[in-house]
């Protein structure tokens, strides 16, 4: 899988009537974060490539803020580069002017708009939610040989305050709650003296417990975190699944769609997804705002200014068209309803 921090793509997207050449815009896009951003399986070797999708290398990118940002490219008729990005390096990446513009699942956050970062106005709500590893062998006696209580995706809106906060409402649980607000810093060692006693004890107790296979990844006092941050929603999903953490937390959409990716693959998956959102996540498109290279910082406002015709197309708006390709309309929040009739006077067909 590419990762950020290789070269840039020298890949050129060419869209009807562009002309090689042209100013060429320099996009950033994940892999790992469905319904949002990424690649279309492809059975046979080849996909197709739809108006709304970007293609490259013999790959086929495609959800929803994929296409939003495929529509303003489109009607600008330019060239394009492509990066494949990391979570944890995409605002870097765009801070530095690596890319021009990060089409990503990406929240709308004062903390990162710094001097040379703008963002588009609101393009989907969403939220912060929960998933769980319903499994009885999750019970406080055996904390904290399990493993982590949490989990969450590296670099994302999950971490920081959000895994505290629900810890202090008591949302892992009575006795796990306790644990995550004692430590809910991902990676952090969360071991007093009690629980390395215990952690000693429960590891010679393994095979009563029936989950010796698990015990073995944290056997380690030293890996014995409460919460855990993975690289990619992928390996978030398939952790929850093997039980190696109780919860997820992240962009519901983004954690359902990858924990079914993950039961497909493993029938014998378990889990459980809270339908109520923590937190309001308004989503939006961000650019590099090149400092001294007023050509570059044409083209990105001219990114902007497309996005923005595109997105206020009445019934042929690009939100629309990309949420009736991604989502179910007839499964529509109203939160999310009231939000596509505030931006765009419009709503999903249903």
């Amino acid at each position: 899988m590419m990762r950020a921090g290789l070269l840039v793509l020298a890949l050129l997207v060419q869209y009807p009537g562009m002309v090689s050449g042209q100013d060429r815009l320099i996009v950033g896009l994940r892999d790992d974060a469905p319904p949002f951003s990424f690649i279309l399986p492809s059975p046979d070797g080849h996909s197709a490539v739809e108006e709304l999708d970007i293609a490259f290398g013999g790959q086929v990118f495609s959800g929803y803020m994929v296409n939003v940002c495929a529509s303003a490219i489109r009607g600008m008729q330019v060239d394009i580069e492509i990066e494949i990005v990391d979570p944890t390096t995409r605002f870097q990446l765009l801070q530095d002017g690596v890319i021009d513009v990060l089409c990503d699942p990406a929240t709308i956050s004062i903390d990162r708009l710094t001097e040379n970062i703008a963002v588009s106005q609101p393009v989907y709500l969403s939220g912060i939610g929960m998933a769980s590893q319903p499994s009885s062998a999750w019970s406080p006696a055996h904390w904290p040989c399990i493993g982590p209580v949490v989990g969450v995706v590296a670099g994302t809106t999950a971490r920081g305050n959000v895994v505290g906060d629900l810890a202090k409402e008591g949302k892992f649980g009575p006795h796990f709650s306790q644990v995550v607000l004692k430590y809910p810093t991902p990676n952090e060692v969360a071991l007093d003296e009690e629980d390395v006693d215990r952690l000693g004890r429960c590891a010679e107790n393994a095979e009563q417990f029936g989950i010796v296979e698990r015990l073995a990844e944290y056997a380690d006092p030293s890996e014995a975190v409460a919460v855990r941050a993975f690289p990619n929603h992928t390996d978030l999903a398939k952790a929850l699944c093997a039980g190696s953490v109780l919860v997820s937390v992240g962009d519901i959409e983004i954690i359902a769609r990858s924990l079914q990716a993950a039961k497909d693959a493993v029938p014998t998956c378990e889990f459980l997804i809270n339908p109520n959102v923590i937190t309001v996540e308004r989503y939006g498109i961000y650019v590099h705002i090149a400092d001294g290279d007023a050509a570059r910082q044409a083209l990105v406002l001219r990114f902007l200014r497309q996005l923005a015709i595109e997105i206020h197309r009445g019934p042929a708006s690009a939100l629309i068209m990309s949420f009736r390709r991604n989502f179910n309309p007839q499964r529509i929040a109203p939160s999310l309803d009231v939000f596509f009739w505030n931006v765009i006077a419009g709503e999903p067909q249903r």
